[in-house]
């Protein structure tokens, strides 16, 4: 007994074995002639699900990748960030380019950073005619180091005010857990330049600071593979890549979506585009809860 042979085609109909058909076996007999088409469809279904199987495969995703669907994945291209636009920037280290292109990377807030310590220091280390800064008859500008017990809520006298350890610091209204240098422009204004390289500035409305911080240096920061979204709370760009790190178990809008996380409104707003599929999602806080995900409907 010997197997029909199969062809990798479709056909367009099945033979109907009639009532006065007679029957004839062998590879083109009449009575196998259905089921060799039957088989034909098989092969060629089995080979388009196949195919279809590995176009649905996402390729690893760059800078330069377009929209392409090939036979062994496919690929999308990512949109380029700008000052009307959301999406992919280029860093640099550079300090001083005159561009709204770039953003600055983590060295280039490094070395601001390091300048304006430095010139502190300086600052520091050199004596006015009387020693002090009233030598220069400058009252209005301070500069000391900030305590333990410093609440930036209070510092309101222009200056700039150095921290070199670790504070306490949401109890004392810093913008993150870090060391740094506070810079008061005016009784309403003020910037953190962090010891990481991360710059925050706030503004005081109605006579409180209730705006909270914004981050300024436009860094993207990488979401840790063990974090929750419910805990990303800090105004700011944010991205995973790993589609087996963002579950819904830690309030990802998708299972295995990997993607960028937008946090604005003081933390109390979130927005999340996936990578592969470029669905946005969104929601908000309300009462210190999250709600549900929505889709975005363009």
């Amino acid at each position: 007994m010997a197997n029909l042979t199969e062809q990798e085609k479709w056909e367009k109909g099945i033979y109907q074995i009639e009532e006065n058909d007679p029957v004839h076996g062998g590879e083109d007999g009449i009575t196998n002639k259905p089921i060799k088409q039957l088989a034909n469809r098989t092969s060629w279904l089995k080979n388009q699900l196949e195919t279809t199987k590995q176009q649905g495969r996402p390729k690893p995703l760059s800078a330069t990748t377009t929209e392409a669907v090939e036979s062994d994945g496919h690929t999308h291209s990512l949109p380029q960030g700008s000052t009307t636009q959301k999406g992919l920037i280029q860093l640099t280290d550079s300090i001083n380019m005159a561009s709204s292109v770039f953003g600055a990377s983590a060295l280039a807030v490094k070395t601001a950073f390091d300048k304006a310590e430095s010139a502190y220091n300086l600052a520091e280390s050199k004596q006015s005619p009387a020693t002090t800064l009233a030598g220069y008859k400058i009252a209005d500008f301070a500069q000391r180091a900030l305590t333990a017990s410093d609440n930036l809520n209070d510092i309101t006298v222009k200056g700039i005010y150095h921290n070199s350890t670790y504070r306490n610091t949401p109890n004392n209204n810093y913008p993150e857990e870090q060391s740094g240098v506070l810079l008061v422009l005016s009784a309403d204004e003020q910037i953190y330049f962090a010891s990481n390289g991360k710059m925050f500035k706030r503004l005081k409305s109605n006579n409180n600071w209730a705006n909270g911080w914004v981050r300024l240096d436009n860094l993207t920061t990488p979401i840790g593979a063990d974090q929750n979204l419910d805990e990303i709370t800090t105004d700011g760009n944010y991205y995973i890549v790993g589609s087996s790190k963002a579950t819904l178990a830690k309030n990802y809008p998708v299972e295995r979506g990997d993607g960028a996380l937008e946090v604005f409104g003081n933390g109390y707003f979130q927005r999340f585009t996936t990578f592969h599929s470029c669905q946005v999602f969104n929601r908000r806080k309300v009462g210190g809860n999250w709600t549900n995900w929505v889709m975005s409907a363009d």
